[in-house]
């Protein structure tokens, strides 16, 4: 069994993939043939419909370094090359083609996801359409700003600019809804409306399936309701109707604590109707307006489904894995001794500087007697940070960098992962505590032996995706490849 050195997340398992070569100029997929150098030097790769573009290698590459506690490291660990992460995303890619040709868009938790994130991206671009035809009027005036801080002269100019604006941007958006409701010949169905009354009490007091609380769960909407029921109108107006399903769904919008408590009543249901209402309403004036069709809408939902498809693929995976036997987990642990030390952490402070010529520019003025506290106030990008006893987990593939050093000693420069980047930084060593080694035991064993079959679970859907890659031609463009290093800092 191949034991893996470092644990995985689930969106980086497919990084063993070591016969790609940078060198190559022949895409291994399928029958493929010469690539094309392409035009566009910010793409990096094709596969299908989709284009992984350099800014989206760089992302990804520094989310694959990012330090850990999940990740097991040691101090020769080293991050994975450009190369390597780019066939991740290409293998992601291929999962998400194959998932949406299997139809797996159709999945009724996927679908309900979409369709609430779809409903309120199209309400929020519903309501920037409307504010954004009537700047002129929301705007604040010097007149109005004036009389405001007269009335109130706790505020200052923003403020009460703010205040202003915020109470017009109000008021035009309530007009606009109530043009919308008047035009829209709402009529509310009594006969349907108290079906639903008895419907909902059904599903509050004799669910299909049991369970251990005692509101109605989400799920029910699809598990317990019939698709006549699901399809009941509750309200119409002139460009759709609201169904007994778009009722339920607000209902399970509320915190069960926060649910009416009137719902065996006409009256109870109606007050949701209303809103259910009032959302259809703006939701199907911005499809009529052709709010869908925005570029960036339409790409938001296309990531969502992506993410969705990918996540929703690799849980799948999670088959059932043999438990190894004692005498492999004790062998790997003995193979892997190092992952295994306790209570190892050096105590540093850092100063991150925005670039090399200012690390190298810092550490030249504390070597001629500057004082690090001081040089830090002046040079560093977060001033205010205070010494911490740092693990190997929070330094990652930077460990090693900063193990070497040894107590009451500056250095630099080096670099570290900080907020989503890699920066230069002189870090000043207090103490180092070497640590202990675990040494075997039962309480040990279970937890290398589970250590071990995530690797194994990883493995397996690493192998998965390997193949389904397989599948797909795509094409990188080696050319604009080359120069992509994001360890590569100025």
């Amino acid at each position: 069994m191949k034991l893996l050195l470092k644990k995985i997340h689930l969106i980086f398992l497919f990084a063993l993939i070591s016969y790609y070569s940078i060198n190559q100029h022949i895409v291994i997929a399928g029958n493929q043939n010469l690539t094309q150098i392409q035009p566009d030097k910010n793409v990096i790769a094709t596969i299908d419909s989709y284009s992984i573009t350099r800014e989206e290698l760089e992302e990804r590459y520094l989310l694959s370094i990012e330090p850990s506690s999940y990740k097991l490291y040691t101090e020769n660990t080293s991050p994975e090359d450009v190369n390597s992460v780019l066939h991740i995303l290409l293998a992601e890619k291929a999962v998400i083609i194959e998932s949406r040709k299997s139809g797996l868009l159709e999945d009724a938790n996927i679908k309900k996801t979409i369709s609430n994130e779809s409903e309120k991206k199209i309400i929020n671009l519903w309501v920037d359409d409307n504010i954004n035809k009537e700047r002129n009027r929301i705007a604040a005036s010097e007149e109005e700003i004036k009389q405001l801080l007269e009335a109130d002269p706790s505020m200052d100019q923003n403020q009460a600019k703010s205040k202003i604006e915020t109470a017009k941007t109000n008021k035009i958006l309530d007009e606009c809804y109530d043009n919308l409701e008047k035009n829209s010949n709402i009529k509310k169905l009594t006969e349907n409306i108290k079906k639903a009354i008895l419907i909902h009490e059904r599903l509050l007091k004799q669910p299909a399936k049991p369970r251990s609380v005692s509101y109605i769960r989400d799920s029910q909407i699809i598990d317990d309701l019939t698709e006549e029921e699901r399809n009941l109108p509750l309200a119409t107006f002139d460009k759709g109707n609201v169904t007994l399903q778009d009722w339920f769904k607000i209902l399970c919008s509320y915190a069960p604590p926060s649910r009416p408590r009137n719902l065996d009543t006409e009256e109870g249901i109606e007050k949701l109707l209303d809103v259910a209402t009032s959302k259809a309403l703006i939701v199907s004036d911005a499809l009529a307006k052709g709010l869908d069709k925005n570029p960036a809408y339409v790409k938001q939902i296309r990531d969502l489904e992506d993410r969705l498809l990918l996540s929703n693929a690799l849980n799948s995976r999670n088959n059932d894995i043999n438990e190894p036997e004692p005498e492999e987990i004790e062998s790997f642990y003995n193979a892997n001794k190092e992952f295994f030390i306790t209570g190892r952490n050096i105590k540093i402070d850092q100063i991150w500087c925005k670039d090399l010529e200012t690390a190298r520019k810092v550490k030249s003025e504390i070597n001629n007697g500057k004082d690090f506290n001081e040089a830090k106030q002046q040079y560093s990008l977060y001033p205010n940070s205070q010494p911490y006893q740092a693990t190997i987990g929070d330094e990652g593939y930077f460990w090693k960098d900063i193990w070497q050093g040894k107590p009451n000693e500056i250095y630099g420069p080096i670099k570290g992962y900080h907020t989503n980047a890699i920066n230069w930084r002189i870090v000043k060593i207090f103490e180092k505590n070497e640590g202990k080694q675990q040494e075997y035991s039962k309480e040990l064993e279970t937890n290398v032996k589970y250590l071990m079959m995530s690797e194994m679970n990883n493995k397996s859907i690493e192998d998965y995706c390997l193949n389904i890659l397989k599948k797909y031609p795509y094409e990188i463009y080696f050319n604009n490849l080359k120069n992509v290093d994001p360890m590569d800092i100025p």
